[in-house]
């Protein structure tokens, strides 16, 4: 295929303009030494001017038809024949291409391709630039906890504070070490692997909105996530951060419509129509030594 975008810089018809692109067609082919060819074109009038079905009466539809016809000649084989517009969508493109380009430099124009609507990449963007940032002093303080269990673990360090020292000692009964990744045994028994922060954003991504898009609070949404085998120390927290700021969430949640008003006391209509009654000292038990 080879697409062509033609642009008239004088003042021309619509007829004219289509006898411009279709004499620039047959020439084109000529120079490639074709010699069979079939047309298609969805001018009704200039197809039926090139098969002699409509009388060209004007002089300069004339001219052209005569240019026209005499390349043709060149052909072997010509056929012309006017389809519907819906069907002919790729040329009236080049030709409205054509017709915007007029007076202005656009030798070379890029086509950039779509394939995700862009909330889908920008959080793709998102990603890909927390994984590009991972070697920065914010992330490696996020991530620190997990390579503070396996050090302990494989090297036996340890905090300088002792308290410090003594709870890592405590927790780290918990938590182990598979091919050099940290995991963490649950009390079912199930080894959860421990999250960095950038692996930890894509699984909340994926748990709350991902191929099923169940939308779950923080709280269903972090048991989620320990059930599917995961695990990081900031886990709830950041399951509830997520959710507020899920926009779905937010247009979606439930509206309180009541009206926010002061308490006011009721008053009664007539004096003594309400009773109350205080009791002074203990009551008696009641049978089967029950205390009120």
């Amino acid at each position: 295929m080879i697409a062509h975008s033609i642009c008239c810089d004088f003042k021309a018809t619509n007829n004219k303009a289509e006898y411009e692109a279709l004499i620039v067609g047959l020439m084109t082919a000529k120079d490639m030494k074709v010699r069979n060819i079939d047309v298609n074109c969805d001018s009704l009038l200039i197809v039926n001017h090139v098969n002699g079905s409509y009388e060209a009466k004007d002089p300069k539809m004339i001219t052209y038809l005569d240019i026209t016809k005499k390349l043709t000649n060149y052909f072997d084989t010509f056929n012309i024949q006017q389809i519907p517009r819906e069907n002919n969508v790729q040329a009236d493109a080049l030709a409205g291409l054509g017709a915007v380009s007029k007076g202005l430099d656009l030798n070379n124009i890029p086509v950039i391709h779509i394939t995700k609507p862009v909330v889908e990449r920008l959080v793709h963007d998102i990603e890909v630039l927390a994984l590009n940032q991972y070697d920065d002093n914010t992330n490696e303080d996020m991530d620190s906890w997990i390579q503070a269990y396996k050090d302990y673990l494989q090297l036996s360090v340890t905090p300088n504070n002792n308290n410090e020292a003594r709870i890592l000692r405590m927790k780290a009964s918990r938590f182990t070490i598979i091919d050099d990744e940290l995991f963490k045994k649950s009390s079912t028994g199930l080894l959860q692997r421990c999250l960095r922060k950038h692996e930890a954003n894509m699984v909340l991504r994926d748990a709350h909105e991902g191929e099923c898009e169940n939308h779950t609070n923080e709280i269903n949404l972090s048991l989620k996530i320990l059930r599917l085998g995961y695990y990081w120390s900031t886990l709830r927290h950041d399951a509830l951060d997520y959710t507020r700021r899920c926009d779905a969430c937010q247009r979606h949640a439930l509206v309180i419509h009541q009206l926010s008003e002061h308490l006011n006391m009721s008053i009664p209509s007539w004096i003594f129509m309400k009773w109350g009654m205080d009791i002074a000292g203990k009551m008696p038990p009641a049978p089967g030594q029950k205390v009120g």
